[in-house]
């Protein structure tokens, strides 16, 4: 409904107001139409139209953001700081109910929380540092993401600007939640971008201080092999998180896991969705089965080999080829590829960079789930996407 009048709002400023940009100049910033347009030819062969049309009109429908901001690019250029410090406020105060919540001892939690429809569900579970702790607002890989994310907005904070003391306990709170969140692709793909940051930082200070260069890139490799170490070493989430996935592994490589309660082993199950749904991609490689008929069709898959656990999609290449073929896949492409290009033509500032390591923050994470099929993963990724395309030159603050 909110959707539907923001797009009935833009059309009718469209009309009524000559813009001042053109289309050709805004390729990228419209190229995640041609993911939307490959979803709905796709229900042109789907045999469960009504969930197809309500994935592609309902839960993928915000893919279409970009169109708003086509139009409206001027003012949100103008607002991209601002939109970065609300952000930022927004997700300091989830992080900080997210830990007060933890503190609060489980049987308390639960008592505290029935009745309270408009907060996740909540079951005590003794071993929960093992499978991360519990997220009151929303889906726990999702909040990941957006954690991940907000790390790297402190980042081009902290190149922009004097970082202050209230940004350094944001900061503190969200780094914190990410590491006790549990979720593993964002803490993965946060610790590989928020990398590459500093290693284009490094790069460009080399430049400036050759004197400096072995003592700044000792200093980056020593901070990202020690953090993750000590992290691993003395805190207790991280330790049972990861020690469960190495326990994963070995059941999947040297045991029969299906003999095992599998069904919350997260790193198994990405296995089998990935084996799986390639198998239903090479059945149907030129046109996908339809977005109305991905579930069904991978649990028959799933089905035929006994396999019980969900059949759930965890990569995002995958499920576009899945469901709308090679027309889908391409369509994701063209997206990726355009946003870079534009970035290489934009000067290597701080928006630059930071702006580069968000795309491979959510390339590692696309590789591992599908964080963009629903309205709540497309709201965290294509605002940001728009607002690193149409960001102007870099204007760092003096103090």
């Amino acid at each position: 409904m909110c959707l539907g009048v923001l797009f009935f709002v833009t059309v009718v400023k469209w009309i009524a107001t000559p813009i001042n940009h053109r289309i050709s100049d805004n390729k990228a910033l419209l190229s995640p139409i041609l993911i939307f347009a490959a979803l709905a030819i796709s229900l042109i062969y789907t045999e469960d139209i009504v969930l197809g049309l309500d994935m592609v009109f309902r839960k993928n429908a915000y893919i279409l953001i970009p169109v708003t901001v086509f139009v409206n690019q001027d003012l949100f250029k103008e607002k991209i700081r601002d939109y970065f410090e609300v952000y930022l406020y927004g997700l300091t105060a989830a992080g900080i109910v997210t830990m007060i919540l933890f503190c609060i001892p489980q049987e308390t939690l639960s008592v505290f929380l029935e009745g309270k429809d408009w907060l996740r569900d909540f079951t005590p579970d003794p071993n929960r540092l093992a499978f991360g702790i519990y997220s009151p607002f929303m889906d726990r890989l999702q909040f990941g993401y957006l954690l991940g994310i907000g790390g790297l907005i402190h980042l081009w904070f902290l190149m922009k600007e004097k970082m202050s003391l209230k940004g350094i306990v944001s900061f503190s709170i969200v780094f914190l939640t990410l590491v006790l969140i549990g979720a593993r692709g964002a803490q993965l793909a946060f610790s590989i971008s928020a990398f590459s940051i500093f290693l284009l930082w490094f790069f460009g200070q080399a430049q400036k201080s050759k004197r400096w260069r072995t003592l700044i890139a000792t200093g980056i490799l020593i901070s990202f092999v020690l953090v993750p170490l000590i992290l691993y070493q003395y805190v207790p989430a991280v330790t049972k998180r990861y020690n469960h996935m190495l326990y994963e592994m070995d059941l999947y490589l040297n045991h029969d896991i299906t003999q095992y309660d599998y069904g919350n082993f997260t790193s198994v199950r990405r296995i089998f969705s990935w084996v799986n749904t390639w198998e239903l991609i090479q059945n149907n490689w030129l046109f996908g089965v339809g977005i109305g008929d991905v579930v069904s069709d991978l649990e028959q898959v799933y089905l035929s080999k006994n396999l019980t656990c969900p059949a759930n999609s965890h990569n995002q290449f995958l499920l576009y080829w899945v469901s709308a073929g090679l027309l889908g896949l391409i369509a994701f492409l063209v997206t990726i590829s355009s946003y870079f290009r534009t970035l290489l033509k934009k000067d290597s500032g701080p928006t630059q960079k930071v702006a580069f390591s968000f795309m491979l923050f959510y390339l590692v994470i696309f590789l591992l789930d599908v964080p963009i099929w629903y309205a709540i993963g497309i709201n965290g990724f294509f605002p940001f996407f728009c607002l690193f395309i149409i960001s102007g030159k870099d204007e760092v603050r003096e103090h």
